[in-house]
């Protein structure tokens, strides 16, 4: 081994040496001198009392060693001092602001021993008196309880002004010597101002007393427990409730939305008041109405709004029809039940309909057609008014066509059309058209339903030629000389217009050839006097009609006749 290391072995043995000496040295002392034995029991000590006030008690403890003891009280109020040095111990309570009696357990304890202990009771009397716990209290306006708090050790009693009945007590009285309350009950406030009353406590033994201020507010509220109301067609009552502590309010009505009414108010509890409204069935044509109702108070400035929708669930949408007998109407359907619906007629010799809502005329008169729900709770009707067909008269118009011939001199008719419009708001079927030369029929034609279909605004044409007449010569020449110097010029005009018209004359002659008329020498043209009737036969809504037209064959009326085809015929035929 090297000397450094046996060194150091020599200094660790040597440590262990001194450090063994030494506990067995204290333990030999500790045996030497006399066990330890607390007094701590054994001193004279007794509960302390206090009055309210408080204050400090001080016990003395002659010959005693207090070095070692420590006091710990259970409270607050109390504290406990030790002074070894005068041997003295010292109670200080603080003054007792309550109205109960209180007290504190002191321990005493031996700090050295660890183990030995007493205790002793510290106790203080209550203050006597009456305290309030606050001396105003603010009510809302709904009112309420009213909780005062009272510490008081002696009897009182309550009153409250005679003029503040809306204020009352419950039957209750004090606890006694403890911390009690006064309960006071304060009606909803209803005079729409503020309010105030005094409550008094008197000390029944000493007349003191504490007064106690309640001041109740008013503050107004309107309210509108629901804004929107949906109701049926077939209307109702609608109960509008409103939370509010005011006396009166109006109630105003959308104007012009009279199928709301106002049915009466009445009060439900102290702050709810019903407002009734009645809606009348809905029987328009549309599928909801909407209308407003406005809740006013002008004092306060209030305003609330209530906005109510009625919704039809099944109508027609047609309003009153009029249909023409053997014609068939289909109704249009709203229906918002989601279900099949009923159909009916008032009168089915009237009209009659089917599931579908087709209404079929069947003899002239008014009848109700009638829609249900299938649980029949909505409901509509129309009334369909089912007409006979009449003469459709000036609705239809007519007008000609004329075509002549002239023979020396003499223009007379060879040839007639009637142009025939229908203006009025009906097509109608043309059978048959006739063409009466004064009482015999010159011609007639006979139509199909395709043929003499004539529509509304349309037009139908039927000709007929005229078959032209002749007189003698010698006849014709005498009555010209008879017409005396006047006529002559007339005959002289007459003469240049036949020149004018030689192409034209010639012409004519053609047609009258195939009219089965010929000319010869000793025969004259003759002018047409004959009335011509033209006899329209046509049918419309199963109803058989004539419609007649008339018009001269003489010249003087070819003449006009001419002038006026000329004019109608570039207007329209409307």
């Amino acid at each position: 081994m090297n000397k450094k290391y046996l060194s150091t072995m020599k200094k660790v043995s040597y440590l262990g040496i001194c450090v063994l000496a030494l506990m067995l040295g204290l333990g030999l002392g500790s045996c030497s001198k006399d066990e330890y034995h607390s007094r701590l029991k054994e001193l004279i000590i007794k509960d302390v009392d206090f009055d309210s006030d408080g204050g400090d008690y001080t016990k003395e403890f002659r010959n005693e060693d207090l070095t070692y003891y420590k006091a710990v009280p259970d409270s607050s109020w109390c504290t406990v001092t030790i002074d070894a040095k005068t041997s003295k111990m010292t109670v200080t309570v603080k003054d007792n602001e309550s109205f109960d009696n209180r007290s504190c357990i002191v321990t005493l304890q031996d700090i050295k021993d660890g183990v030995t202990s007493r205790t002793f009771t510290v106790k203080q009397k209550q203050k006597n008196c009456i305290k309030i716990g606050a001396n105003s209290y603010a009510v809302s306006t709904d009112g309420g309880q009213v909780v005062i708090d009272v510490e008081s050790n002696v009897d009182y009693v309550v009153s409250i002004a005679k003029d503040c009945d809306w204020i009352t007590r419950p039957k209750s009285g004090t606890r006694g010597l403890v911390k009690s309350s006064v309960v006071l009950d304060v009606n909803r406030n209803t005079s729409e101002k503020e309010r105030s009353a005094i409550v008094t406590l008197e000390n029944t033994t000493t007349g003191d007393k504490e007064e106690v201020l309640i001041t109740q507010e008013f503050e107004a509220y309107f309210s509108l427990i629901q804004n929107e109301f949906t109701i049926s067609e077939n209307g109702g009552e609608i109960n509008v409730y409103i939370q509010t502590n005011i006396s009166s309010f109006d109630c105003y009505l959308t104007d012009g939305d009279n199928w709301i009414k106002k049915s009466g108010r009445e009060s439900v509890t102290d702050n709810t008041i019903c407002q009734k409204l009645m809606a009348s069935a809905f029987k328009e044509k549309s599928a909801s109405r909407e209308t407003v109702v406005t809740f006013e108070n002008a004092s306060y400035r209030f305003s609330e709004k209530v906005t109510i929708t009625q919704n039809r669930m099944l109508y027609i949408k047609e309003n009153d029809q009029s249909i023409y007998k053997g014609d068939s109407l289909k109704l249009t359907l709203y229906n918002k039940t989601g279900e099949a619906v009923k159909w009916s007629s008032k009168d089915e010799g009237i009209a009659t309909v089917n599931e579908s809502g087709w209404v079929k005329g069947l003899a002239k008169g008014d009848t109700k057609i009638r829609v249900y729900s299938a649980d029949s709770m909505y409901g509509d009707s129309i009334t369909i008014t089912v007409q006979k067909a009449e003469d459709l008269g000036e609705q239809l118009n007519h007008d000609w066509k004329r075509g002549f011939t002239t023979e020396g001199g003499v223009t007379a008719l060879s040839s007639l059309s009637c142009i025939l419009y229908n203006n009025s708001e009906f097509d109608i079927v043309l059978t048959k058209v006739t063409c009466y030369q004064d009482d015999e029929v010159l011609g007639y034609m006979n139509f199909n339903a395709k043929s003499g279909a004539l529509n509304i605004g349309d037009s139908k044409t039927y000709s007929n030629d005229i078959p032209l007449e002749y007189e003698d010569e010698s006849s014709s020449e005498s009555e010209s000389e008879d017409e005396g110097d006047s006529d002559d010029t007339k005959k002289d005009d007459d003469t240049n217009k036949d020149e004018d018209t030689s192409k034209d004359d010639s012409t004519t002659e053609d047609d009258s050839s195939s009219n089965g008329t010929r000319a010869d020498d000793t025969k004259k043209l003759k002018v047409n006097t004959h009335t011509y009737t033209f006899v329209w036969e046509y049918t419309y809504k199963g109803e058989k009609f004539t419609y007649k037209c008339e018009t001269k064959g003489n010249e003087e009326e070819n003449a006009k006749s001419s002038a006026r085809w000329k004019t109608s015929s570039k207007r329209s035929r409307r």
